[in-house]
């Protein structure tokens, strides 16, 4: 029998160390959480039926991290309450696509269409 493979080399508490220290190792390399993941992406709000009446000039997000939103985007940003801006749609982009792209985008809590209501009051007679 070679000394590698010999009985004397393969003690219970070698084994129980060796566990043990591949335990700690695999601990000490995983990030708090679990494993690396990107932080986490928004979602389209409930504003995104294309075949509802909309803007065709911008869209709305629910930002949790404006910094990071802004820097990544052109000028025409505009606020409209809280944490929902008013963000102009590229050309060539359709509403409901860009909605998409800004959810799935880092910072990003909700996007979604800018729903145009008609309210039309009738006057009692």
């Amino acid at each position: 029998m070679s000394e590698l493979t010999s009985p004397a080399n393969h003690s219970p508490h070698r084994t129980l160390v060796a566990i043990i220290a591949a335990a700690l190792l695999f601990v000490v390399s995983v990030p708090a959480g679990g494993a690396a993941e990107d932080p986490p992406r928004g979602e389209l709000g409930l504003a995104r039926d294309p075949a509802a009446p909309h803007s065709e000039t911008h869209i709305l997000i629910e930002v949790t991290e404006p910094a990071q939103v802004f820097r990544a985007l052109t000028t025409g940003i505009e606020p409209v309450v809280g944490d929902w801006y008013q963000v102009p749609v590229p050309a060539g982009w359709e509403p409901i696509d860009w909605a998409r792209e800004m959810a799935s985008r880092p910072g990003v809590e909700t996007a979604e269409l800018d729903l145009i209501l008609d309210l039309q009051a009738q006057a009692p007679f």
